[in-house]
């Protein structure tokens, strides 16, 4: 016989967090700060901690092409350097940038081509001229995204980009924390600082929200107290985003659960002389129960497992009832006893 045991949180308590009010720790960026609670949460030993983003209002102030993204350099004939000003951008905006350059006008014409998504880059000299795409950061916009080597362009030549200009450089926000990730992993760094990850789908200049379409991912954390978290707001190449200096909001849920354990009751892991002693800390009287549940978006129902209810499934005499067994240890301790006297 069995049934369904489900752990409730012992205590949960909701963190409600202002950019505008945390301490921050980058001299000119805001998604980088530290929250200082008043009241730490302290954690038992006998407990674990989980923590998960539940909203969060940001603003789509941040460009598509700049410095702070680390993509908006173009390099040529070694020495030259054409660098996009920090702003959000159209294809064509792209090449009047390009051709308005008095310097790399000079050498090269740009052109766009909007049925293929593609540009064009055009060598106007008699002589032999060098896109330098290994040393260039601006690549994945322009098209050039696949190049892992240098353009060598001839008089009169010209290099056509391989991919589509691509202005959609930040496809996600990730929400990182200090807190402990026993959890998380990431194919960039394996174990990850990943709070949540927030899709982005709205234009610029909008507010971007956490949907009930993004997944929430639920940290388990570890640490005995919080009472400082540091935050940082990145794209998904870990580079800080500049919001240009709008506030936002987030929420954070923190549930205090006790750890799980499956070791059955009563089981013996001391010596001998004192398995009479049930009080000594060698038995282990935790009832067998089911992990915390793991709640989707949108879903009440936790995700369960099975309770075995059958005692002598769990007693670790082969062939012995547990009744059998106290009976036998009672006449046991009387005997003992008795010589004693």
């Amino acid at each position: 016989m069995s049934n369904l045991t489900t752990i409730q949180p012992i205590r949960s308590i909701i963190l409600h967090i202002r950019s505008k009010d945390a301490t921050m720790l980058d001299d000119n960026l805001n998604t980088h700060f530290e929250v200082d609670l008043k009241a730490p949460i302290s954690i038992e030993p006998t407990e674990e901690l989980h923590c998960f983003l539940s909203q969060a209002e940001i603003p789509y102030s941040f460009y598509c092409v700049s410095s702070d993204l680390d993509n908006n350099v173009l390099k040529y004939d070694t020495t030259g350097t054409l660098t996009f000003p920090n702003q959000n951008y159209n294809p064509d905006e792209l090449i009047n940038t390009m051709n308005n350059d008095s310097s790399f006008n000079a050498i090269f014409t740009s052109t766009y081509n909007r049925f293929t998504n593609k540009i064009t880059i055009t060598n106007t000299t008699g002589s032999n001229h060098i896109i330098n795409w290994t040393n260039s950061t601006i690549n994945k916009i322009l098209g050039f995204g696949s190049k892992t080597s240098d353009d060598t362009i001839a008089g009169s030549g010209t290099t056509i980009s391989p991919d589509m200009v691509n202005l959609a450089s930040v496809h996600s926000i990730m929400v990182h924390s200090s807190l402990s990730s026993a959890n998380v992993l990431s194919t960039r760094s394996g174990n990850s600082t990943i709070l949540q990850k927030i899709s982005i789908d709205v234009n610029a200049y909008s507010i971007i929200y956490l949907n009930q379409d993004d997944f929430r991912t639920t940290n388990v954390s570890f640490q005995p107290v919080v009472d400082k978290i540091t935050f940082k707001l990145t794209d998904q190449n870990n580079n800080l985003l500049n919001l240009n200096g709008i506030n936002y909001e987030m929420s954070v849920i923190f549930n205090i659960y006790p750890k799980y354990t499956d070791v059955p009751p009563y089981q013996y892991s001391g010596n001998m002389d004192n398995k009479r002693n049930r009080n000594t800390p060698q038995f282990n009287r935790q009832n067998i129960i089911a992990p915390p549940p793991t709640l989707l978006p949108n879903m009440q129902r936790p995700i369960t497992r099975p309770v075995q209810q059958d005692i002598d499934s769990t007693h670790p005499v082969e062939g012995v009832s547990e009744i059998e067994h106290d009976s036998n240890e009672i006449i046991l301790d009387t005997l003992l006893n008795l010589q004693t006297e």
